[in-house]
């Protein structure tokens, strides 16, 4: 009786098994790893870029390329991706993209519409990076072989990572961040630019990766200022700078400085520490913003500099802090009087310190932010001189 008992429960446990219903075969699916999304008049153009698994895996050259991209139009994102089945001989499959590239000309025009298709379609994930294309479609951008990376999804991936680690002039977004920007009341979205260097019209064919150096290459391109879920404006680079140090967004850079007996030194930034303060002063907001950054000398190419003496090492301090500072008050004064968006997020710094003053003022803060008093001060800590102490030079 006991071994009936078993040998039922068993089988009461196979029927609640329900198998791989699901499951989808690698060789059935198209898997996509970067979407391109342009405005053409009323319609969407959507470009995917689909790997090409023999290629990727393969262990000989071929003349095959590592991936193939595919397009279509529609009223709609799901239409037009729903239409490329015409062209695309397996399933597409796209829990894995790794970027979601806009057209400049589409975020001009607003973003609202495809940020809501990639956030309530379930087979997409929310841990990839957007960006938008400067200068040029999303189409041409996505058909731009590269070297090294045989997926430029993946060369692009890596890009906006190391570049937000070691340069900080552009800030990798990922879309929830995007959209908490739109929702909050006191914050504008920032999304990094990219953009093609060189002959672009060799960027999608096989000798661009055929050569030592590419006619055609992939790039990060300053920042881009959204006002709302439109694309306002761009950042130049010591801007984007500026708008990272504000924001606490520095991991490591490289700071280039001219000396003043002629030459010029290079500094690389360790760390940045950045303490933002809202104080409310005769009921006007006030922003202090106050940096430390430890840093090292890395290259000198200055002309009679002593490093050895402290008053050396105090005086470049000083200097290489003016220097970020002027950074900051640049991409403030751009931010407040061209764009007049508040892309620093002092809105939501202002509701969550002075709730009271937010409330009866949110609906002003537009025009309080082109008129916010804002300080900036810089407080610089040089380490190392390196491993040497005087330049070769005289």
């Amino acid at each position: 009786m006991p071994r009936f008992r078993i040998t039922l429960q068993l089988l009461l446990c196979l029927l609640l098994l329900t198998g791989c219903w699901s499951k989808r075969e690698l060789d059935e699916l198209a898997i996509v790893t970067s979407i391109g999304v342009d405005k053409v008049e009323d319609e969407y153009r959507l470009t995917l870029q689909i790997i090409n698994p023999g290629e990727v895996a393969a262990q000989q050259i071929t003349t095959r390329t590592a991936v193939s991209s595919y397009t279509a139009t529609g009223r709609s994102l799901f239409e037009a991706i729903r239409e490329m089945t015409e062209t695309i001989p397996r399933r597409i499959y796209a829990a894995h993209i790794r970027d979601v590239v806009i057209g400049e000309e589409t975020a001009r025009d607003g973003i609202t519409e495809v940020l809501d298709f990639f956030m309530r379609d379930h087979e997409f994930r929310t841990d990839f990076f957007v960006v938008v294309v400067r200068d040029m479609s999303a189409f041409d951008f996505l058909n731009t072989l590269t070297p090294m990376e045989k997926i430029p999804a993946e060369k692009l991936y890596n890009s906006l990572e190391a570049s937000f680690q070691y340069w900080a002039a552009t800030k990798s977004t990922k879309i929830q961040e995007i959209i908490n920007s739109l929702l909050s009341e006191g914050r504008q979205p920032v999304m990094t630019g990219v953009s093609v260097n060189g002959q672009t019209s060799t960027g999608s064919r096989l000798e661009n990766v055929e050569q030592i150096y590419s006619p055609a290459q992939i790039a990060l391109k300053d920042l881009a200022v959204f006002k709302g879920d439109k694309l306002i404006g761009w950042l130049t680079g010591d801007e984007s700078k500026g708008f990272n140090y504000i924001t606490d967004n520095v991991r490591s850079t490289a700071e280039y400085m001219d000396c003043p007996q002629g030459g010029n030194i290079t500094f690389e930034i360790l760390t940045s520490d950045s303490k933002s303060t809202v104080i409310i002063q005769d009921g006007q907001p006030n922003i202090n913003i106050n940096v430390k950054v430890k840093g090292l000398i890395d290259e000198v190419q200055c002309r009679q500099i002593d490093l050895s003496k402290e008053k050396t090492i105090q005086t470049l301090e000083k200097d290489l802090g003016t220097q970020i500072q002027k950074y900051m008050e640049t991409s403030l004064k751009r931010a407040q009087q061209e764009f007049q968006s508040d892309i620093f997020g002092f809105g939501e710094q202002t509701m969550r310190s002075h709730n009271q003053y937010w409330k009866e003022n949110k609906g002003d803060w537009p025009t309080i932010f082109t008129d916010l008093e804002v300080h900036t001060a810089v407080d610089v800590k040089l380490e190392r001189t390196g491993k040497i102490i005087d330049s070769f030079q005289d």
